[in-house]
């Protein structure tokens, strides 16, 4: 019986396809996992707070605040990921005068784009409840704050988790991104394979089952939460 992890080749349109290679070298693609991970966490709690804060201010503050939130929105949601983390990794040491860490750099690229489409999805939540709950509130003398934190938002998140989770799993995917900045992250390290041994296929077809791995259990865990907490 011949083991895939050390030999499989397979004869297709005259091109030999060869995993073991990349199977050998499989410890030096897994650590490019921690990179990814890294920059995905740090990126959606910024998102998360960032999107929350906008989407509340928007919704409770003066006009004037909204406003000028707004134009936020539209340049988070309009301008590519990529040209947002060019300009956070080029432009912004320039501005503050000293060099910046191209993870941190990413997270903050990251965050500052996906905290424009968070902020959407959290006042699209908070709109979507009956003004009931708000009068409710009210009659029995919560503060703003109070109203916020023990009756919107709680159902707010429940209510837009779906569209939360699949923002998440394009952010995990975004992450891909900032290989093209130097970090070490999952992609950087398959495109270090790719030169090393040339063959492309096999490399970016372990690559994108590894993202597959790391974005399923995303999808699993919101859709877990949702049927748990929702109510009829």
């Amino acid at each position: 019986m011949i083991v895939m992890k050390q030999f499989w080749v397979l004869a297709a349109g005259g091109y030999n396809v060869d995993f073991s290679g990349v199977f050998d070298l499989a410890p030096f693609l897994v650590s490019g996992i921690k990179i990814t991970l890294l920059v995905a966490a740090g990126s959606f709690t910024l998102a998360v707070a960032l999107g929350l804060f906008v989407a509340v201010a928007r919704v409770a503050g003066p006009r004037l605040i909204d406003q000028f939130l707004t134009i936020y929105v539209d340049i988070g949601r309009s301008v590519p990921d990529i040209v947002i983390i060019f300009l956070t990794f080029f432009l912004l040491p320039v501005a503050i005068g000293t060099d910046v860490d191209p993870v941190q750099a990413g997270i903050v690229a990251l965050g500052f784009g996906s905290g424009a489409a968070f902020s959407e999805l959290f006042r699209g939540g908070i709109y979507s409840l009956d003004r009931g709950q708000w009068l409710a509130g009210r009659a029995i003398g919560m503060s703003t704050p109070q109203l916020y934190r023990r009756v919107i938002l709680p159902q707010a998140i429940v209510r837009m988790l779906p569209p939360l989770g699949s923002q998440t799993i394009s952010l995990m995917k975004a992450t891909a991104l900032v290989s093209l900045i130097g970090v070490a992250d999952l992609m950087w390290q398959g495109e270090a394979v790719t030169m090393w041994m040339s063959r492309r296929f096999e490399t970016y077809t372990v690559v994108a089952v590894l993202y597959f791995l790391l974005t399923t259990p995303i999808a699993v865990l919101f859709n877990i939460m949702h049927s748990k907490l929702r109510v009829e």
